[in-house]
């Protein structure tokens, strides 16, 4: 996936400042400028959700992500970038493997950014709004196909004796 390496490509192109880093499909209405100040090394946007079960989720998202030029958000960014390498198993997203580096937790600080807040300075065009949905279980199946496929493709075949 090539978000996480962009980030690591911006944070090697602006060294010492505090990057901004939103997807294509969203247009700044307002003044970004607080989003710098968000504490922590990292900022993302996230969410919690109630299951029926009564459990909770928490989700994040790679949509609009502040990275703070300190040596623990470059750890987080590479760490992500790993995940990402290892996706191609499993079919991941990139805020799957973001998620997974969320939950790796080595010592950087990660600030939730303010809904609100962005939702009056930032809109989102939603790209893929049109794009068809699928099923859990459809998306599942999908993925290890897609997986198994690479796979195949990857391992060398043993020489042919004639």
């Amino acid at each position: 996936m090539a978000k996480p390496s962009q980030v690591l490509a911006a944070m090697d192109r602006h060294p010492g400042k505090t990057i901004v880093f939103m997807d294509v499909d969203f247009t700044a209405t307002g003044d970004l400028s607080w989003l710098t100040k968000a504490p922590g090394d990292i900022g993302l946007k996230m969410g919690a959700k109630r299951r029926r079960s009564g459990s909770t989720r928490l989700t994040v998202g790679s949509q609009v992500i502040v990275i703070k030029p300190t040596q623990a958000a470059r750890d987080f960014v590479a760490q992500w970038c790993w995940h990402s390498r290892q996706s191609w198993v499993t079919g991941d997203t990139d805020e799957a493997t973001l998620s997974l580096t969320v939950g790796d937790a080595k010592g950087w600080a990660i600030s939730g950014l303010d809904k609100t807040m962005l939702n009056a300075c930032l809109v989102h065009h939603w790209a893929n709004r049109q794009s068809p949905t699928m099923s859990g279980f459809l998306r599942e199946a999908t993925n290890y196909v897609r997986a198994v496929t690479r796979a195949q493709r990857i391992t060398p075949s043993a020489p042919r004796r004639e």
